[in-house]
């Protein structure tokens, strides 16, 4: 079992994928870290825009299951496969190669784009790098923190609810 935490401002037990907002690295989704330090942060994110008080809640992941049955696609690399699959999902763009607006993906699990990935990916978005450029800088940067995205109702069963972290 895999432990992850989910930043947020609300109290609940179970996970709603449809709940999540459109735009989102991975496409939309329940999104948690395995790092209590990013959950943390991403609870004062929501809490400044959204009000409220900081709630980390913690899930005991099956991953080994999850993926013996196939429903995790994986993203391990920051490298130009990551880039467009972020962009594709980020844009709402249907018409890329791989992207999971349609939730083709019952999982995902790879880099956060934070904000400084993200200004990364605005600068190549402008035009103002080349994928080239992109991947020299991904390479050369140390972006540590990892996510997983839950997209369909299924994939919740892999997840088991531990309660809130104080």
């Amino acid at each position: 079992m895999t432990m992850l935490y989910h930043g947020t401002n609300v109290r609940f037990e179970m996970p709603d994928v449809d709940a999540g907002r459109e735009g989102m690295d991975f496409g939309k989704g329940f999104y948690l870290t395995p790092s209590l330090d990013t959950a943390r942060k991403q609870a004062d994110r929501v809490v400044a825009y959204a009000g409220g008080s900081p709630v980390v809640l913690a899930f005991e992941f099956d991953e080994d299951a999850a993926r013996r049955d196939g429903a995790v696609r994986d993203y391990p690399l920051l490298d130009r496969t990551w880039v467009h699959f972020v962009m594709a999902n980020r844009l709402g763009d249907e018409s890329a190669a791989d992207h999971n607006l349609d939730r083709r993906y019952p999982i995902v699990h790879g880099h956060v784009a934070d904000d400084r990935l993200m200004q990364i990916l605005d600068d190549y978005e402008n035009g103002d790098l080349t994928i080239e450029e992109v991947e020299q800088k991904l390479i050369t940067a140390q972006f540590k923190a990892f996510q997983y995205s839950f997209h369909v109702p299924s994939a919740i069963k892999y997840l088991h609810p531990k309660g809130e972290v104080k």
